[in-house]
């Protein structure tokens, strides 16, 4: 009988040995901010420079982006944001609409161990629409170009795994000109870095 207690006592002694790791590995924050990001997901641009004079039904566009970048240390990151979408003209034309995105990405601490939230800052180039009247015809034109302004936003990525996240983020863009235009982006982001760990 005192064997078999003895026999007890260092098995639970060996189980408990092994108790404080797991813990502590449970705690272990799910999410990767290094190395390769991949992100793929649904925009919403505002792309008329005048937002509601006169087509404000025109003025938002849904389209899709894409998002390459590469984090250097758990807080910052570079990427390049490339986003696309149709768009239908005052005069009932349908064109498309592009943004071209390059800057920097700063993360914070992580939340709940899965929740990364970041701020981001850079330059966008992307397509404005202005409604024009044309005093000849009396008709609404549509004129497309392209500007290139400061921009700033934020958002987080949800890990599901450590390698594979679902992404929220919004951008303001403006000019020192009052041309403002936000976009809204929700998609999922691969790290494929994170496969190594």
């Amino acid at each position: 009988m005192r064997h078999i207690r003895q026999c007890c006592v260092c098995t639970i002694a060996l189980l408990g040995s092994f108790a404080p790791p797991a813990l502590a590995q449970e705690r272990v924050p799910r999410t990767h901010t290094t190395g390769l990001m991949l992100g793929y997901g649904t925009e919403t641009n505002v792309v008329t420079s005048q937002p509601g004079v006169p087509s404000s039904a025109n003025e938002h566009v849904v389209g899709h982006g894409l998002t390459l970048g590469y984090g250097f240390t758990r807080q910052w990151a570079a990427y390049i944001n490339a986003g696309w979408g149709g768009f239908e003209t005052t005069g009932g034309n349908r064109t498309g609409v592009g943004s071209v995105d390059l800057g920097a990405r700063y993360h914070v601490p992580t939340v709940f161990r899965v929740i990364t939230p970041f701020l981001r800052g850079g330059l966008s180039s992307r397509t404005l629409s202005r409604d024009r009247l044309v005093a000849s015809t009396g008709r609404v034109d549509n004129v497309m170009s392209w500007r290139t302004m400061a921009a700033f936003g934020g958002g987080a990525n949800v890990h599901v795994t450590r390698s594979l996240a679902v992404t929220g983020m919004s951008t303001w863009g403006a000019t020192s000109g009052g041309i403002a235009s936000p976009r809204l982006h929700v998609g999922v982001t691969l790290l494929p870095g994170a496969w190594r760990r």
